[in-house]
């Protein structure tokens, strides 16, 4: 339907429809009834025109699904909010702006992904989402988290692509029922001393991060193994100064990663295992968890 900007009136006498799939360049905003489609569950919206959101979009009683990849969109419509029904919300906008306050009414949302935009702060509402468990996001201009993400008690996935980022919540810890945690090109150069709080932590992605060690109070609480994947100046054991405490502590089954990347690709970094060896004889401590395998 490229050229018509809006889609067919008839659209709206579909009242059985579920799933609304839209890629239209072209497309400026839903037509007058769009809340007549009480079973619509899922919309697929894909534009490159301004477009807008009547107030009735608000008003879809079963939506459950929505994302929106628009390129000349700069704010989300206040109605979005109304949908008391949505689990997935995907923005994938590049002029957008910011996250409104609003955010914290979506009381179902059980996930959250946001790609590119120019959005520097997050709202603090965002600690209301209380059914949240995946947050996604991929914000070059991200500047900070805020602490009331630490008030999720349902997070279990956090991923954080944000190249201005350059540090996590000192109350991280709090979010006891994380299992992974990615990062990827921040420039966070120390992990929070909470991260040792989270008992079921079992990914730990790293990449292209500036971190350099681990907090000496890794592993304190751990109760699972974990995988983690450290960046190319990450320091192997033998090759600190020191002898950091975690390694004492170190659950059995962990698999520690070092990485590079390489042609848009990761490549592991296996340790010098003469090296590794003569460590181990030294601190009296098995370091399988840097080994291959």
């Amino acid at each position: 339907m490229p050229g018509r900007g809006y889609l067919p009136k008839a659209i709206t006498k579909l009242e059985n429809l579920d799933m609304l799939i839209v890629d239209d360049l072209n497309l400026k905003g839903f037509p007058e009834g769009i809340s007549n489609l009480k079973n619509l569950k899922t919309i697929w919206l894909y534009v490159m025109a301004p477009f807008e959101f009547s107030e009735e979009f608000g008003s879809l009683p079963k939506l459950e699904y929505l994302s929106i990849v628009g390129y000349l969109i700069k704010q989300l419509p206040p109605y979005l909010f109304r949908l008391k029904t949505l689990r997935i919300l995907a923005l994938d906008m590049s002029e957008l702006r910011a996250i409104p306050p609003d955010i914290g009414n979506l009381k179902q949302l059980e996930e959250l992904y946001i790609k590119r935009g120019k959005i520097e702060t997050l709202p603090e509402e965002m600690g209301e989402l209380s059914m949240l468990k995946s947050l996604k996001m991929t914000l070059p201009m991200l500047k900070q988290l805020p602490n009331a993400i630490c008030q999720l008690p349902s997070l279990e996935e956090l991923e954080l692509v944000c190249s201005e980022l350059t540090e996590l919540p000192k109350c991280i810890g709090r979010i006891k029922t994380l299992t992974d945690i990615q990062l990827e090109k921040c420039q966070i150069k120390r992990l929070p001393e909470s991260i040792s709080d989270l008992p079921y932590l079992k990914l730990l992605g790293l990449h292209r991060t500036n971190i350099a060690e681990l907090p000496d109070s890794m592993f304190l609480k751990a109760r699972v193994s974990m995988k983690i994947a450290v960046p190319e100046h990450f320091k192997f054991p033998y090759e600190l100064d020191h002898v950091p405490e975690w390694l004492f502590r170190i659950p059995e089954g962990t698999k520690i990663i070092r990485t590079e990347f390489v042609r848009g690709k990761y490549r592991r970094i296996n340790p010098d295992e003469g090296k590794l060896k003569r460590y181990e004889s030294l601190i009296g401590v098995n370091l399988d968890a840097f080994r291959v395998g």
